[in-house]
């Protein structure tokens, strides 16, 4: 029998007994163990939801040629964690026919997984294309996470990893070096006020901009605005 882990959310770690060696099951991740493989599993950081199916059909790895012990991404967090469900819920309810039906299920589930595999990476490109425009056309007001969240439709754990993978950056990051950056541009060539800058770019404490702006640029924006002038 195979075994195939889902991880919805938080994290996990499975050990292979044979060797030394670990591999780390993040949110949004699926992981296919061969059988017979003897190994181990705990949770991490206190939180791990994640389901494990085991399945004997040789033909639905090799056919669909997933990789084996490799740690894989899929991006539909909802709609595998609903496909998993459906399969618990009709194993438990031995309803006439339930074997043949959670095969069906399953079946369709790695079909969806195959799928993303192929396409995870442009979907991604779309998400994060879609998020980062938002950003730079919405720098002035104050963004929250959940925004930027729902307009990438990707799972939390998804778009942080993708984000961070994209630009180096979280999201937090990002819109406080590019509101740092365009606070810089205004500093040199307006002659509006720390605080209405502060303002402009929706930060409504003047101290925390300023403090936040000698963190990035080394210097406080007072002193950076003397600076342009000289």
């Amino acid at each position: 029998w195979h075994g195939i882990f889902l991880t919805i959310e938080g994290q996990g770690v499975i050990s292979f007994d044979t060797m030394d060696k670990e591999e780390i099951l993040q949110g949004s991740s699926f992981f296919l163990l061969p059988g017979n493989t003897p190994c181990s599993y705990r949770c991490l950081k206190g939180y791990w939801k994640f389901y494990f199916i085991n399945f004997s059909e040789d033909f639905l790895i090799s056919d669909l040629r997933f990789p084996l012990k490799t740690v894989m991404n899929f991006i539909y967090t909802v709609l595998i964690a609903h496909y998993c469900q459906k399969i618990i819920e009709t194993l438990v309810g031995e309803d006439f026919g339930f074997s043949r039906e959670a095969d069906m299920l399953f079946q369709q589930m790695l079909l969806i997984l195959k799928k993303e595999s192929k396409e995870s990476g442009k979907a991604l490109d779309i998400s994060l294309a879609r998020v980062i425009k938002w950003i730079h056309e919405n720098q002035n007001l104050p963004i929250r996470n959940d925004e930027l969240l729902k307009i990438s439709n990707l799972s939390r754990s998804a778009f942080y990893r993708a984000f961070k993978d994209r630009t180096g950056k979280t999201p937090g990051e990002y819109i406080l070096n590019l509101k740092i950056k365009n606070a810089s541009n205004l500093l040199n060539q307006t002659n509006l006020q720390i605080k209405q800058i502060a303002a402009i770019l929706g930060f409504y404490d003047e101290f925390y901009f300023s403090s936040q702006f000698k963190r990035i640029k080394g210097v406080a924006p007072s002193i950076y605005k003397k600076n342009s002038l000289n």
